[in-house]
């Protein structure tokens, strides 16, 4: 789903891209986190996942942040 650039992020949400051309502006991709997906830089990480690697080519030519669940044990 697309919103708006300033529009608030839904609770459980992460932003996975960035559109330069969306909504006037610039429009945010949000998505339910998952294990091993890519998040915007400015996306907030989920309780539970960790920061595993940027990608600095990552988020629609920004910088993304692949991100991880933390399982016990490791």
């Amino acid at each position: 789903m697309e919103i708006c650039l300033g529009s608030p992020l839904p609770e459980g949400y992460v932003i996975t891209r960035l559109n330069n051309y969306g909504c006037g502006t610039v429009g945010q991709y949000i998505e339910s986190p998952r294990n091993g997906m890519e998040v915007c830089l400015e996306s907030p990480i989920p309780n539970g996942y960790v920061v595993t690697r940027t990608n600095p080519n990552g988020c629609g030519g920004r910088i993304g942040q692949y991100i991880q669940l933390i399982s016990s044990g490791r």
